[in-house]
């Protein structure tokens, strides 16, 4: 069953506004998609920064060591941003 006909049969759509709220959904399930995607790739990089930061903790230099450390936190902060707005963009599929 298309989106289009599960809007229809659960009554959310009527006339033009099925159009309309059929390209909106579509719309925002890409979105969330993409940053899905992205999340997926900054939890890649997270990790591997922290494997990193445990295997060289005693031999890396204290320039590098902050940096890392500061790359794990940011990357972190953006891992909840990003999966913030995934949650943003579910409840407007929900409002639909």
């Amino acid at each position: 069953m298309s989106t289009r006909e599960e809007l229809v049969r659960y009554g959310l759509l009527h006339g033009e506004e099925t159009t309309h709220a059929v390209a909106e959904l579509e719309r925002l399930k890409e979105e969330v998609g993409h940053l899905k995607l992205w999340e997926g790739v900054a939890v890649v990089i997270v990790t591997g920064l922290a494997g990193w930061l445990v295997s060289t903790a005693e031999n890396a230099t204290p320039v590098s060591f902050a940096l890392a450390v500061a790359g794990v936190l940011l990357m972190g902060i953006g891992i909840l941003r990003l999966y913030r707005q995934i949650v943003r963009r579910i409840d407007k599929i929900g409002e639909l």
